[in-house]
Order: structure tokens, then sequence, then C-alpha cells
């Protein structure tokens, strides 16, 4: 990149210096032609008014010696006959009725001349200039760029080369970290300086990227060892049941009927992983429609009713004046409040309350809440609960998978919504914001 830089910029100061070469000399020979243009003009008005003789004065006059060997003038007869001026050499009048450059002799000595000629009744006038010093100051002009194009190009490649050797240098850098994450070492980022230049952009980029997998990664091994660690007892259960099932003790029916509530689970779990997974890759939205969440509150809590009573639990519904609609898929919704109140109903005592609401946010959106007055969760601990077999009890002695908030906060990423526990004092709040509806939905 650097070198097509270089020649590009080469090429166009040979351009710009040639065309600056040809406007100065195009302009000296105009000005130079406009001169001798006026001094024939002034010979042609003295031969009209004084004649031959106040001419031929005249031309004798021009020969200042000050300016000798630069300007040139000569009075010839008709036959090419010299009758005054410096100019020593035979003319043949037709070569000289047009500006052109011609070869004189002048003192003895060849020079070049930009000359004009005109025809006065029998006399031919010949005015010119020697070229040399025209000739001396375009060679002058010429080194003169040549010398500041060379200095101007290699002062312009020295800079470019300082330039570019920063981002080279931070190019090798994000290089080499990939490759040190290739190799396992997923910790590794980009150094990053306080620019805001292009490549420092990029290299954000590749952080938040290289940040983004190695969190995956960690997510993905820790899924890995939880779902180890879970299913290994469930497994190590219904093998025990089984075998001792298989020595035909009296009770081996309730045995097998246990290793078949065990097997049960273990289903139940690598279906709901399974479908964690399909809601994090999926961004289909075909079963999404405009739904009512006071209308799929009061369908779940009906469906608890029999369950909180048994537990002696209760459950308020703080109804909205006004219908609460979203663009959501009502069967997630409704999974969504099935795993919060599976929660409340298997981890808060008998006499607890939750309390369900919906409501309409100034800024278009709408939010659900699910609150209960029950033990709650540590505040240090909400953001651990949203993973994957997230468990207060670190023995995994209390039932549950620990998948229940996993999967819901699957369906609110689901629904470009956002999920947030807090404490409410006592017990917990779990806030569900979703977006407003979109422009063509909103009048449905």
């Amino acid at each position: 990149m650097l070198v097509f830089a270089g020649l590009l910029f080469i090429l166009t100061f040979l351009i710009a210096g040639t065309s600056i070469y040809h406007m100065v000399r195009n302009t000296t020979l105009a000005k130079l032609e406009a001169r001798l243009a006026e001094e024939i003009s002034l010979l042609r008005r003295i031969y009209d008014e004084g004649g031959p003789a106040a001419l031929a004065n005249v031309v004798n006059q021009l020969e200042d010696p000050a300016v000798a060997g630069e300007r040139f003038v000569g009075l010839f007869d008709e036959s090419g006959g010299k009758l005054a001026g410096n100019i020593n050499i035979a003319v043949i009048p037709d070569k000289l009725t047009t500006r052109s450059t011609m070869t004189l002799v002048s003192n003895g000595m060849d020079q070049t001349l930009f000359a004009r000629a005109v025809v006065l009744e029998s006399r031919h006038v010949v005015v010119g200039r020697n070229t040399q010093l025209m000739k001396d100051e375009l060679d002058t002009l010429a080194w003169a760029i040549i010398t500041e194009g060379i200095t101007t190009i290699a002062v312009g490649l020295l800079i470019g080369w300082l330039l570019s050797r920063r981002p080279l240098r931070q190019l090798e850098r994000i290089a080499a970290t990939l490759e040190k994450v290739a190799q396992g070492d997923t910790g590794a980022r980009v150094r990053i300086s306080n620019g805001n230049a292009q490549i420092d952009r990029i290299s954000r980029l590749v952080n938040e990227s290289l940040e983004k997998l190695s969190t995956l990664m960690k997510s993905t091994q820790n899924t890995i060892h939880a779902i180890a660690h879970d299913l290994r007892s469930p497994l190590n259960r219904a093998f025990i049941l089984v075998r001792e099932a298989s020595e035909n003790r009296a009770d081996s029916q309730q045995l097998l009927n246990d290793a078949e509530a065990a097997l049960y689970n273990l289903g139940a779990i690598f279906d709901t992983v399974l479908r964690i997974s399909r809601l994090e890759a999926s961004t289909s939205r075909s079963a999404f429609s405009v739904i009512d969440l006071r209308e799929v509150i009061r369908d779940v809590a009906a469906v608890f009713e029999p369950a909180f009573t048994d537990r002696k639990q209760a459950v308020i519904i703080q109804d909205a004046s006004s219908p609460v609609t979203v663009h959501a898929d009502e069967q997630m919704l409704k999974q969504l409040l099935t795993n919060l109140l599976q929660n409340f109903n298997r981890h808060t005592p008998a006499g607890s309350t939750v309390t369900l609401s919906a409501c309409r946010l100034g800024t278009g959106g709408s939010i659900l809440q699910v609150a209960d007055d029950g033990p709650g969760i540590p505040a240090e601990a909400h953001d651990g609960m949203l993973k994957p077999f997230s468990r207060l009890d670190a023995s995994r002695s209390d039932e549950g998978s620990g998948l229940g908030l996993a999967l819901v906060k699957a369906i609110v990423n689901q629904h470009g919504a956002t999920l947030s526990l807090t404490d409410n004092n006592p017990g917990l709040r779990v806030e569900i914001r979703f977006p407003a509806l979109p422009p063509n939905l909103s009048n449905l």
C-alpha cells in the first residue's frame, strides 16, 4: 500500500511539474511575442511618419550596448542586404514574415533568436530576442522542480513510512493475539492505545469479539461441568434402583417406578437444556403475535391455584385497567411465568404471597412483575442465578435442576426484553421490561 501511494505521488508530481514548466514557458513566450509585436508596431509607425531614413536612424539607436547580446534589430533591403542593426546575416524575407525561431549571426557568434519580421515596402525589418536567457531561466526552473520533487518525494515517503509503522505494529499485535487465542489462550487481548484511529476501533471490536467468545466458552464449560455434576447422582440412583429391583425384592415394582421417575427427570433436564440452546441460537419470530399480558397472568395463575392451596400460599393479581399488549410468543410467556411460579411454590414457605402485575410504561413499552415475600435471593447472587444449573444450595441437596431462571432469561432475550432481579424487602422481585410494539402493530 505504501509503495502504491509513493508511485501515485511520484506520478502526480511529474504531471504537475511538467504542467508548471510548460505553463511558465508558454507564458514567457507570449510576453516576449507581445513585446516584439509592440516594437514592430512602433517601427511601422516611425516608417509611416518619417520614411526610410527615420527608420534606419531608429534602428541604429536601438543598438544599446547595455543590452548587447540580448536584444536584436535589423533593417534589410529587398535583396537581403543589411542596412542597419546588429543582425549580421542576410535574412530571406519570406521566412521572416511571421513569428519564428531562427539562428542568426551576431558579433561573430551563432545565436538563437526569437524574432518577428515585417515588410515595409522595399525594407525588411527584423526584431528579436536572444532565447538563451529564457532557456537558462527555464533550465533553472526545471532543475528547481526536479530538486523540489525529489526532496518532497523523499520527505513524503519518510513521513508515510513513519506514519505507517504504528498501524503495522498494531496489526502485528492483532495477529499475534489471534494466534494466541487459536492456541488456547482465551484471555489474550489486543493492547489498545488512547487514540481513535480506524485501527484502534478495529482493535476494540476484536477485543469485544474475543470477550464474547471467552464468555461463551466459559459458559459452555460451566454448563458441561454442571451437567456432569448434576446428572451423576440421578444416574447413579437410577442404576442402583434398577439393580436392586433385579434382585426380586418385594418392593421391586416400587424401585422400578422410582428409577423411571429419576430417568424421566433426567430427560426433562436434557429437554430444558436443549430448549435453552435453541432459544439462544434462534432469531425466528414466526409464532409472535400481539397478546395481552393480563390474560397470560390469569391463565397461568389458574393452573397453579391447586398447588398454592396445598402449600397454603397466596397469589395476588393486580389487574391493569386497560390491556397491556406486547409482541410475543404466548406459549413462551406462559412457560416463563410457569417457571417463576414453580420457583415461588417450591422455595417459599407456607403463608407466603406472590403478586403478579403488568402495566404499560410511558416510553411505550410494558413491564411484567412477579414479586414474593419469601426468603429471597442475596443481591450478590442475582446475576449468578440466571446461569444454567445455578443454585443457592451449592451441595445440590434441594430439589430442582437450577435451569428455571436460565430458561426465563433465554425467553426474555428472545423477545428483546430485559430481565432484572431485585430485593422485594422481603422476598424477590422479578421485572421483565418489554419493548414498545412495532409501528405496524401498535394499532392492533
